[in-house]
């Protein structure tokens, strides 16, 4: 066995203490049919569910428009797991930047954490589906259209 380290056992709490503040922790869920399943374990299954509802296709890249720590992982682990390409994006970026990328890489799928879902308003949706957890909404799948020309002022 691999010694742990006293930081790798911090991480895990620093880790912890932002689910909480986060209003999600480590907690067990029951399924219908009586199974009981980890949150990050049910968060990864609804992700999975929601790309899937989106229409994602093996291969595919996705943008994560997530920070580091509550639901990163979980977002990373389902796109895997949808046998897509998770392209994680920094939060801040403007919303300008965010359509380049989209743009110029032809994402069609961004997966933003619910805090981040003001940049809606900057895309040129097809399709959103909301992504519940045990505890509420953490996460949102967006489906991208055409894109739509720039209005002129003129």
């Amino acid at each position: 066995a691999l010694p742990i380290s006293a930081s790798v056992v911090q991480g895990n709490d620093d880790q912890e203490d932002r689910r909480r503040q986060a209003g999600r922790s480590d907690g067990m869920t029951v399924l219908p049919g009586g199974v009981a399943v980890s949150y990050e374990e049910f968060e990864v299954a609804q992700l999975a569910e929601a790309l899937t509802t989106a229409g994602v296709r093996p291969q595919e890249q996705v943008l994560i428009v997530m920070a580091d720590g509550s639901g990163f992982a979980e977002a990373v682990i389902g796109t895997i797991r949808q046998r897509a390409v998770p392209l994680p994006v920094n939060p801040a970026v403007s919303v300008e930047d965010l359509v380049t990328v989209a743009t110029t890489a032809g994402i069609r799928l961004v997966v933003m954490s619910a805090e981040h879902t003001e940049v809606l308003a900057g895309l040129w949706t097809e399709q959103v589906v909301p992504v519940d957890g045990p505890q509420g909404t953490w996460a949102t799948v967006v489906s991208l259209g055409p894109r739509r020309p720039a209005v002129s002022a003129g």
